[in-house]
């Protein structure tokens, strides 16, 4: 089906964000919905723009104001997402989304000196442990702290 009302074609299927990201294509502007996934839960929206505190809300993160949300992109590269910022869904390369409780460690930086596979950092940032890597003298190690 094609509605070119608002310049764009629609396309009439739910768009699984995570696939598109991965096999390199552009989602469409307009569509039925996407399916995203916040953590390791799936949800359908409808709309293409949302905030953090809509994202949060949705994946039942209550009050917003105590999580942080990450916006996870191809290749592995994360973006911190304020709960007021606008999330753009049709953007190139929108994997998921991550979240973490905020606690007594917020505003801490951690090192992150190499990548762990994404289950293992995912894991751990769902669990909401806080964790660094640090590549010291040829070792490789994971801390983790709590």
């Amino acid at each position: 089906m094609v509605n070119l009302d608002q310049g764009q074609p629609f396309v009439d299927e739910i768009i699984d964000l995570e696939e598109f990201a991965k096999a390199g294509k552009v989602p469409p502007v307009r569509c039925r919905g996407y399916r995203i996934r916040i953590g390791k839960q799936t949800y359908t929206v409808t709309r293409s723009i949302m905030t953090g505190r809509e994202l949060l809300k949705l994946a039942d993160k209550t009050p917003p104001e105590r999580f942080r949300i990450d916006q996870k992109f191809r290749g592995g590269k994360t973006k911190h997402i304020e709960l007021d910022e606008e999330v753009n869904l049709a953007l190139p390369g929108v994997e998921c989304f991550l979240t973490l409780p905020l606690d007594q460690t917020e505003g801490y930086s951690s090192r992150q000196q190499f990548r762990l596979p994404e289950a293992d950092e995912e894991y751990l940032n769902v669990r909401g442990l806080p964790w660094e890597t640090v590549a010291e003298g040829g070792c490789q190690r994971v801390i983790l702290y709590s």
